[in-house]
């Protein structure tokens, strides 16, 4: 029961098992997630008319937040708020509330506000949900986003020591149940950023370093690249506090050409402006 545990209930589940009722795709791809597999490859269908017009519409409210493009997400996600049948789906309940909670921190509201949009968005899924107990949850892709969100508005409010307790807490789950890589790849690079990012803030370079090493190597190991350059930087940046001059310079060379290549060009650029902030003698072709 706990793989299904605030998704269906266990009559719903013991149907499911007895192929007596089909799941709906959310809640089928959920499942999928708990399990440790990533659905990326998942058949491109859908299962009634409502996933049909819902789905497409909770991707591009997804595409406009990733390009910044807030105004015009706003009224699809106050459209979808209204519908009592998107709602009645909790997987769509819980991806709206992170997209909401995602716009509430573009647009600057007070943390106490984007804290509760998440709270709200988490505990349908894990009702009783508590830190400590983090690293025993069959988490979603969406739990996972949610719960990244709640570290990062820690960092952003200066409240490192939760910001880092929660993303340990995170990485705990990750390395303490099955993932395969396709499913780790999509999450553990950006966790390894932020936490790498926090424990830098925090002065505590070293164990940031092993952190880095960490996080690149597996990002090699499983080809997800899309956040190495950023890795590197942090690695780079926590190797110049602890007086490494050379190790930090072959490392900002390695994530400023690395960046280029990703066309991560806004890292890139804060690269270069690090190097002029530290004086050093860097000159980027």
């Amino acid at each position: 029961m706990e793989l299904a545990k605030g998704l269906v209930c266990r009559t719903h589940l013991s149907k499911i098992e007895r192929g007596l009722v089909m799941p709906g795709k959310s809640i089928l791809k959920a499942l999928l997630e708990r399990l440790g597999y990533s659905p990326t490859y998942f058949p491109e269908f859908f299962f009634n008319e409502a996933e049909a017009q819902f789905e497409p519409m909770l991707e591009s409210i997804d595409s406009l937040l990733k390009n910044r493009q807030v105004e015009e997400a706003e009224p699809l996600i106050a459209k979808l708020e209204k519908s009592e049948e998107f709602m009645a789906q909790i997987t769509y309940k819980q991806r709206l509330l992170a997209l909401r909670a995602g716009v509430a921190l573009h647009n600057g509201e007070q943390p106490e506000v984007v804290r509760e949009i998440l709270a709200n968005a988490i505990k349908i899924s894990a009702p009783n949900f508590k830190k400590e107990d983090l690293p025993l949850y069959l988490l979603t892709k969406e739990d996972i986003r949610i719960i990244n969100m709640m570290a990062v508005l820690y960092g952003e409010e200066g409240d490192l020591n939760n910001a880092i307790d929660l993303l340990f807490c995170l990485k705990k789950n990750f390395d303490g149940r099955y993932m395969n890589n396709e499913a780790k790849g999509r999450h553990y690079p950006m966790l390894v950023y932020n936490l790498t990012k926090y424990l830098g803030m925090s002065g505590r370079y070293e164990e940031a370093i092993d952190l880095c090493d960490e996080g690149i190597k597996f990002c090699l190991s499983a080809s997800t690249l899309r956040h190495l350059p950023l890795i590197i930087l942090n690695k780079a940046c926590c190797s110049y506090e602890i007086g490494d001059i050379k190790g930090c310079t072959a490392l900002l060379e390695e994530a400023y050409y690395s960046s280029r290549m990703y066309r991560r060009f806004d890292t890139a650029n804060n690269i270069k402006n690090y190097v002029r902030e530290k004086n050093l003698n860097i000159v980027f072709e």
